[in-house]
């Protein structure tokens, strides 16, 4: 959901000049929201290269200042919650904020009270770590239904674009 209104966000733009400047300060908002917690990867013409906090930093403030557009100014990067509801709102998703919420407890393992709902069992099979979870087919239904209609919207709007 978060990866879908990510794109719904970028795909949303009014030209390709407004998609580029989301995509570079998205970019920027990550780098700043990692922090300096570690080493950074980059990809460069191809190839995976470790640099620095600083230097992550450096680049996505130069990308951002590349595809800057004199006299145009852009909201603030929405976080991941805005950019799930927004892309479940263009899906017409009946209260968005709560169904969100809901599927994102589940998806992160948080339990509730409803019961059953973030249950992991981490098992091994054919070599593969999964998890499951479990949870009353309603909500697995509504779930997909929620899942389908925002796929479906996002790559409506992707294949308008193309």
């Amino acid at each position: 959901m978060e990866v879908a209104g990510r794109a719904w966000w970028l795909l949303d733009s009014c030209d390709a000049a407004q998609i580029e400047y989301r995509a570079a300060a998205m970019r920027l908002t990550e780098v700043r929201e990692k922090g300096s917690s570690g080493l950074t990867v980059r990809v460069r013409d191809g190839v995976y290269e470790t640099v620095s906090y600083e230097e992550a930093l450096l680049d996505a403030q130069r990308a951002l200042s590349r595809v800057s557009v004199a006299g145009r100014k852009e909201k603030k990067t929405p976080g991941y919650t805005a950019l799930a509801c927004g892309v479940m709102s263009a899906a017409e998703i009946v209260e968005p904020d709560a169904k969100y919420s809901h599927l994102s407890a589940v998806s992160h393992g948080a339990g509730f009270s409803v019961g059953g709902l973030g249950a992991r069992a981490p098992h091994q099979a054919d070599g593969f770590t999964h998890f499951t979870i479990s949870l009353p087919i309603a909500n697995a239904q509504q779930y997909l239904r929620i899942m389908t209609r925002v796929f479906n919207v996002v790559m409506e709007k992707f294949i308008s674009l193309a």
